[in-house]
């Protein structure tokens, strides 16, 4: 019992680094204190200000960007809607023309049916009418891209011209199908829109005033086909006529 006790007395005056063998002695093995560097500790930088003025420049670029083809997309929908309109224009008169002896409303006397005495109060919607039971509907009259008209949704509601976005080419003949039956209202010679009964002199330069499709247009020729016209496209060229055009303009 003595003698263990004195062996427990020697080994706890034995400092604690040299009794697991762990001393300054030459061969040991030396832990590396050292601290490594904690990577989860490094702090992220963000974005500096030059960094952000340019991703701010580079993402208004592209909306605008997007934005546009956007917008020239709606306006190829809306041009191509307003063909489709005078497509129907053009079949409502050869379906009214069919059964009137191939003559347009205007070839034929108010006594008759037609509106011949009403081409020279120049009022387009006279002529509309006449052909309402073919078109259906007054809504075709009026253009998708023409915001100053509201669309009428009754036959009641076409009381003038106000609400039409197409003219009446009074010249049109079933037997000249190239003649110019209808089309944009902002049809002109002036680039101004033009109003009422006008007489388009010979070979005069197609304009299109501001609005609508311009610098475009389009027109419904006399077998109900549409065309899109230039600018820089004559008149009579377009017709395949010599004749002085003459047009009713809402």
């Amino acid at each position: 019992m003595r003698g263990n006790r004195s062996l427990a007395t020697r080994l706890s005056q034995i400092p604690w680094g040299k009794r697991n063998g762990i001393g300054s002695a030459k061969g040991k093995h030396q832990p590396n204190t050292r601290m490594k560097p904690n990577h989860a500790r490094q702090r992220t930088t963000g974005f500096t200000k030059w960094e952000l003025l340019i991703c701010m420049a580079t993402i208004g670029l592209l909306a605008g960007f997007l934005l546009l083809m956007l917008a020239r997309s709606k306006a190829k929908s809306r041009r191509i809607s307003c063909i489709g309109c005078l497509k129907q224009v053009g079949l409502s008169y050869l379906v009214w023309a069919n059964e009137n002896s191939e003559k347009f409303p205007w070839q034929i006397s108010t006594n008759s049916g037609g509106t011949l005495e009403f081409v020279s109060a120049g009022k387009a919607f006279f002529h509309f009418i006449r052909v309402s039971n073919e078109l259906g509907t007054p809504k075709i009259l009026t253009c998708p891209s023409d915001y100053s008209r509201k669309r009428a949704v009754s036959w009641d509601q076409i009381t003038d011209d106000s609400r039409l976005s197409y003219f009446v080419g009074v010249e049109s003949d079933t037997s000249r199908p190239q003649t110019i039956l209808s089309g944009d209202r902002n049809f002109s010679t002036n680039s101004r829109i033009l109003s009422g009964l006008v007489l388009l002199k010979t070979n005069a330069p197609l304009q299109w005033a501001p609005g609508l499709h311009a610098p475009v247009g389009n027109v419904c020729l006399g077998d109900s086909s549409v065309a899109q016209l230039a600018a820089s496209t004559r008149i009579q060229s377009a017709m395949n006529t010599n004749a002085a055009p003459k047009f009713v303009f809402p």
